[in-house]
């Protein structure tokens, strides 16, 4: 039955008994084993408190291993704190000092036992340790919650061998004063009575240590109780005629068969060979060659001892770099790309796997890159590393992740791009859900910010803004969303909440009655209070309720907040030059002189309600032939008996902006444009003004052209006694107006006409 082994990241603790060996000479088995089982009874309850297990002892060195390395150091530090109050005020003979040493890393783990270079450092740096402290490495340090266990750094060790590397190692700083000591001392309550079954569980994988410490000591004592010194003694004597028999037998044979020194040296590199230590043959055969000089035979084994090292160097770093690319390759599948670079990083990697080195690195920094992008919202950028690095393949659950994720914003861009982004927002939000869950940042937060604000506005066109804000309330919850996202599509859905008021028959004929109601308390709201500072919002609320007025067939609305955006921001006509074109289209409409009262109220006397301000102060070059052909442009009959069709209120608009512009003289028949526009309409309403009266009557005329005008405004001057004015009160008072103005106008005339 074979046993089953699996890698696992633990943190690997030693603790040795310091002296141990002193006191097997100096104390009996009982003495020794009550010890033991003092130490035993101390330390596993702590053991088993901070979730350690114990594998094995070796000698009198305990092998436990955790889960978490602040764990593992949170356990020295109480064993040392208990083992300190245990020694208090008891003879030095009977107290119990430990060494502890710790480490962390992967290890090959079976049922009983782990073992790996994991294990062997923490073996090794338990060396180093001085009795009564905690030493742990830098992989610990760096792995652990510092803020939980008060540290300093101790030295760099190196261990013995050839080819080890050094080590930093640190400890655990046991200063009674310090808080962080003081809150683990403190607040470590171990309750034994709690824990029985496992303190039980660790002292029984102790207990089969000292089971053989009992067979060693009987070995080592007499029954009879002899003192264990004299024991020592008489195995030392043992041990010198072992020795004197040794020597006996290598004189026998010597004189026998005597060898020469370079024989001697070459069977005992021959022997080293043979047992896998090249080098130290190589370095044996160097020293003799050295003292004694060389022959064909030593020069033949150094030369194969050499070789041997190289091959044997060689197939080692080719082990170690296969396992090296076997752990990239585990990292990479268990989604740590920047642990498996560190990893190569600190590897020292031979020149004839530089090659596989570049490759794997090539391979992590595109992994590394793809999730950087996604991270910054280059979807294609993303897909690009991965398939740089793995094809089509998704050797781990993230790099499919990333493509998963990279798509799914690819689609989401699509999706809110075009004519239709706005009816996609709520398929949106659902793909980057499924994509990323419900954490986002960065660009892709930006794209759920569009797409729940699309999904919002389609909303609040349907279901008024109460419900939608609900929604809103309901994301913000879900996802995070911030306060400045919160306000943006807030600002948004009232918007388009306006809509809601035009899908309700009642609403709509409110509207249609200039009776306004909660319609124009939210309007007025938005305009003058909520958002009466953002010249851009106010903009698109203008061409918001410009096309529910056009749904709504009434007087033209969007005006006033076209009008407060550009009082707040001059400029902002110029950023909009889909402006003209409406513009030129409310030229058709009747234009009201009392508009601007109430911002006249506010110190501002531009008329901005105005189209034809607009038109004067940004466009009057470009809609300058379009007004003079406004003047002319009367509609031919449709068949002799039809009325005149023509637009008087655009005849009159064109003709007051160019006479407001000092152009009034382009009239080429100004007799009949002023017949047309006065038999029509002016007397019903005040599309041009007194000013305009005079700006055109002031253009030079002859008597006869003089007296046509004086001819018409006497005819209608009448007409306001008994004919069709005589029901417009104004309308007398208007006619004199006129005639004041052309007389003033043309006083060479006006002398003639009275004669």
């Amino acid at each position: 039955m074979t046993t089953k082994r699996m890698q696992r990241n633990l943190t690997i603790m030693f603790t040795d008994i310091s002296g141990f060996t002193r006191h097997t000479e100096k104390i009996s088995r009982d003495q020794l084993m009550n010890r033991l089982d003092t130490h035993n009874k101390l330390l596993m309850p702590i053991v088993a408190h901070f979730e350690g297990k114990v594998i094995k002892t070796i000698g009198d060195a305990f092998l436990i291993t955790f889960e978490s390395p602040t764990n593992a150091v949170q356990c020295g530090t109480y064993m040392q704190y208990t083992l300190k109050k245990y020694n208090h005020g008891i003879p030095d003979g009977e107290q119990i000092h430990i060494k502890v040493s710790i480490n962390a890393g992967e290890v090959t783990a079976t049922d009983n036992d782990v073992f790996g270079d994991a294990v062997n450092v923490a073996a090794k740096i338990e060396k180093a340790t001085n009795p009564d402290e905690i030493y742990f490495t830098e992989t610990v340090f760096l792995a652990m919650n510092k803020a939980e266990v008060p540290n300093a750094f101790v030295k760099t060790f190196r261990p013995r061998g050839e080819n080890s590397q050094e080590i930093k190692l640190y400890k655990v700083v046991q200063d009674p004063a310090d808080e962080v000591y003081k809150r683990i001392v403190e607040q470590t309550k171990i309750d034994p009575e709690k824990m029985k079954t496992r303190i039980i569980e660790l002292s029984a994988t102790a207990e089969k240590e000292y089971t053989r410490y009992q067979e060693a000591l009987e070995a080592l004592m007499e029954a009879q109780g002899k003192s264990s010194k004299t024991t020592v003694v008489a195995l030392l004597g043992g041990v010198l005629v072992l020795a004197v028999v040794l020597l006996v037998g290598f004189f026998i044979l010597k004189g026998a068969n005597e060898l020469t020194p370079e024989q001697v040296v070459l069977a005992d590199a021959r022997a080293l060979m043979a047992n896998g230590k090249p080098a130290e043959a190589r370095r044996s055969l160097e020293a003799y060659i050295k003292e004694h000089g060389d022959s064909a035979d030593l020069k033949d084994a150094l030369e194969l001892a050499t070789l041997r090292e190289k091959q044997d160097a060689g197939a080692q770093a080719a082990r170690e770099f296969d396992e090296l690319e076997k752990e990239v390759g585990r990292l990479i599948a268990q989604g740590k790309p920047d642990v498996a670079r560190d990893k190569l990083k600190a590897a020292t990697i031979g020149s004839e796997f530089t090659k596989r080195a570049a490759s794997l690195k090539e391979q992590v920094d595109h992994y590394l890159a793809a999730r950087k992008a996604i991270e910054e919202g280059d979807a294609q950028k993303a897909l690009d590393e991965v398939k740089a690095a793995y094809g089509e393949t998704d050797p781990s659950d993230e790099i499919k992740g990333i493509r998963e994720k990279a798509n799914a914003v690819i689609r989401a861009r699509k999706l809110l791009t075009g004519e239709d982004a706005r009816d996609n927002g709520a398929a949106v939000v659902g793909i980057l859900v499924k994509a990323f869950g419900d954490n986002m940042t960065g660009p892709v937060l930006d794209l759920l910010t569009t797409a729940i604000e699309h999904e919002l506005c389609a909303m609040a066109r349907k279901a008024g803004k109460d419900a939608t804000l609900k929604t809103l309330q309901d994301y913000r919850t879900h996802f995070a969303l911030p306060g400045a996202i919160i306000k943006q599509i807030t600002r948004e859905v009232r918007l388009n909440a306006l809509w809601h008021y035009t899908t309700s028959h009642e609403l709509k004929q409110q509207i249609m009655r200039t009776d306004y109601g909660s319609f124009g308390q939210e309007m007025w709201r938005m305009t003058y209070e909520d958002y009466a500072n953002e010249p851009e919002f106010l903009w698109r609320m203008g061409d918001t309720l410009y096309a529910i007025s056009e749904f709504c067939y009434r007087t033209p609305l969007g005006f006033v907040q076209w009008a407060r955006a550009y009082v707040k921001d001059p400029k902002i006509v110029e950023r909009h030059p889909e402006f003209y074109d409406r513009l030129m289209k409310e030229l058709h409409d009747y234009q009201s002189s009392g508009i601007s009262e109430s911002m006249r109220e506010e110190g501002i006397t531009e008329p901005v309600f105005d189209a034809r301000f607009y038109v004067k102060k940004f466009y009057y070059q470009k809609a300058r032939p379009e007004l003079i052909k406004g003047l002319t442009a009367l509609r031919k009959k449709s068949s002799p008996d039809a009325k005149d069709e023509r637009d008087v209120t655009f005849n009159s608009n064109c003709f007051a902006v160019l006479a407001d512009k000092g152009e009034a003289g382009v009239v080429e028949n100004r007799f009949e444009f002023f017949r047309d526009i006065l038999m029509d309409e002016t007397l019903r309403n005040n599309t041009l003004q007194i000013e305009h009266f005079k700006a055109l009557f002031a253009e030079p005329m002859t008597y006869e052209e003089y007296k046509q005008y004086r001819t018409l405004i006497d005819e209608c001057r009448q007409e306001t006694v008994d004919g069709r004015y005589r029901g417009y009160g104004l309308a007398k008072a208007m006619i004199d107006n006129w005639q004041t103005v052309i007389r003033e106008a043309q006083p060479q005339h006006t002398a003639d006409y009275q004669r």
